[in-house]
């Protein structure tokens, strides 16, 4: 019961607290939340105009 309380609370600090230089020094966390606002319709995807297509004649 120990262990397995150890584990889920390292699991818990490695996906939530600890710093991630590949992420920008960010939790992974705060990464993934940053990179589902980003995603979302009002995010930074949404402020980028639908490519229209070009005619060539």
């Amino acid at each position: 019961a120990q262990l397995e309380l150890a584990i889920v609370r390292w699991v818990g600090w490695f996906n939530t607290d600890r710093l991630h230089e590949k992420l920008g020094d960010l939790p992974p966390a705060e990464f993934e939340a940053l990179g589902d606002a980003l995603r979302s319709p009002s995010g930074l995807a949404a402020r980028d105009p639908e490519p229209q297509p070009v005619s060539v004649t």
